[in-house]
């Protein structure tokens, strides 16, 4: 049964998230229509987006955002309803006392960021300065949840609405940033490794990269034949492959190194591929097209996934620069500092340009948490690691939304100081498969 969403001016604003909400979502189908005399006449489930409430309707008294151009500063007081934090409150006494369309456009168009705002040391902007952050609701898939509320209430409502069809779902993804410890780095690169162990009486590590070097163990990172034997039965994971050069903030192995070559193949082999854009082409489109295309040389294919390295990009610029150069799935949006969702969703979405008011041909993918936010930020134990995503996981599973996370082979190394991951890995990995099969 058809949904229809009456109000007095339509723009491609309120269509976008009402796909995102409805389509996306709920699966359910809508129309929107600016005729009074329709809705008026409508005997299937009625939503009001106007000030001035409908016969049988459910209304959603509007902001007023959806129908501005361009951005500007908001003031928005968020405030709790049914346990969950709403804004903008609109109608406190209403049907649904906030704009969820507004609140939810303004989220998953990461409006706040294209405003004037303070950047860190990487030129990020900076976590603490959003409104999730603000009002404490990062962890909260608030979209999803505030569309499980609606669809709640349209069934209430009205006879004949179905309900949410999607399946909770899970992707693990990979950044390759540097594919061993020891092993390929070159002379001068070993060298200066050897010299700053010494320097900070690494007496272990120096023990470590000498017995690699002679052959006699196996390089810490070499842990992909038993990343791939744990994760052969989850569709859907995904590497990001750095194929930049060595820099201060970049420490790969040259994507043209034989050994790198084989990796990438033997990984293109049993998983789907991305480019993971260095820390160095952060706007700067010929050294980001140059590595794209020494990516897709390497792999005989074209490259359509990403994700920045050290999440370094900045809205709208970088997706458009993307989808510019065939980028099609993006895998950044989230925090370096923080959990949670930071575009407000679980679900995947395809990016607004706030700037000319459409949408672009670039698919976004939030993830929920990255390994070494818990290691780093956090500084989780294992067991607190572990109880902190299972966390997030039962929120992403209560929308049946999808739940990515962020992993590197580097914390996976038994050579590392916070060693102890694969435990996490495991008990995610069990924690995941139980979840999928309660569904």
């Amino acid at each position: 049964m058809e949904l229809l969403i009456y109000t007095k001016n339509n723009s491609s604003r309120l269509t976008y998230i009402a796909r995102l909400i409805f389509n996306d979502i709920l699966a359910i189908k809508f129309r929107i229509t600016t005729s009074y005399e329709e809705a008026a006449a409508y005997h299937g489930p009625l939503l009001a987006y106007n000030k001035e409430p409908v016969n049988g309707a459910i209304q959603i008294v509007p902001h007023g955002l959806l129908n501005e151009k361009g951005i500007s500063p908001q003031n928005f007081e968020v405030l709790s309803w049914r346990n969950l934090p709403v804004f903008p409150v609109t109608s406190p006494n209403g049907d649904f006392p906030f704009d969820i369309f507004t609140a939810s456009f303004y989220l998953v168009s990461r409006y706040e960021e294209q405003l004037p705002a303070t950047l860190d040391e990487h030129k990020r902007y900076r976590s603490e300065q959003s409104i999730a952050v603000k009002n404490n609701f990062l962890e909260l898939p608030v979209i999803d949840l505030w569309t499980f509320q609606l669809l709640d209430m349209l069934q209430s409502r009205f006879n004949g609405v179905a309900g949410c069809s999607r399946k909770f779902s899970t992707m693990f993804t990979f950044d390759l940033d540097s594919a061993y410890a020891y092993r390929y780095k070159g002379f001068v690169r070993s060298a200066l490794g050897i010299t700053r162990s010494l320097l900070n009486l690494k007496w272990k590590e120096l023990q470590s990269r000498a017995r690699v070097l002679s052959g006699a163990i196996n390089d810490p990172n070499d842990v992909y034949a038993e990343v791939a034997r744990k994760l052969k039965s989850f569709d859907g994971t995904t590497w990001f492959i750095h194929a930049g050069s060595w820099g201060q903030h970049d420490k790969p192995i040259s994507l043209l190194h034989p050994a790198m070559k084989k990796i990438v193949a033997d990984l293109s082999k049993e998983f789907k591929l991305g480019i993971h854009p260095s820390y160095k082409s952060f706007r700067k489109n010929d050294t980001l097209s140059k590595e794209i295309n020494r990516l897709s040389g390497v792999v005989g294919m074209k490259i359509t996934r990403s994700r920045q390295h050290y999440l370094r990009f900045r809205l709208p610029e970088t997706y458009i620069e993307l989808t510019k150069m065939g980028i099609h799935e993006e895998y950044s949006m989230g925090y370096p500092d923080r959990i949670g969702f930071r575009a407000g969703t679980c679900t995947p979405f395809t990016f607004y340009d706030l700037a000319s008011d459409e949408t672009l041909n670039l698919k976004v993918y939030p993830f929920a948490v990255m390994d070494s936010t818990l290691i780093f930020t956090n500084n989780c134990s294992i067991g607190e690691s572990i109880q902190t995503i299972n966390g997030l996981i039962d929120v992403v599973k209560s929308v049946k939304g999808l739940f990515i996370s962020v992993w590197h082979v580097d914390y996976l190394s038994e050579s590392y100081p916070g060693k102890g991951w694969w435990k996490v890995l495991d008990a995610v990995i069990s924690r995941l498969k139980e979840a999928k099969g309660e569904n």
